[in-house]
């Protein structure tokens, strides 16, 4: 079973990392993420979690990770 500050899915560790009232919707994140290649994107996300806040640190990788995957969409 998980713990509070551990995330089964990228899903799960976006809601619990992002989503604490400040991102409810991954959309407008979404958005603001320049097209490019799958290495273009991830660097740029990379870049901005590095100096955005998230209440679960640990859990950025996992963040990238599924930002990375949903922004080629």
């Amino acid at each position: 079973l998980a713990g509070p500050a551990t995330a089964q899915t990228g899903a799960e560790a976006f809601a619990r990392g992002c989503g604490g009232g400040c991102h409810q919707s991954e959309t407008r994140v979404l958005r603001a993420i320049p097209r490019g290649s799958d290495a273009e994107r991830r660097a740029w996300i990379e870049a901005f979690l590095a100096r955005h806040p998230c209440h679960c640190d640990d859990m950025k990788p996992a963040i990238l990770d599924y930002l990375t995957e949903r922004s080629s969409r």
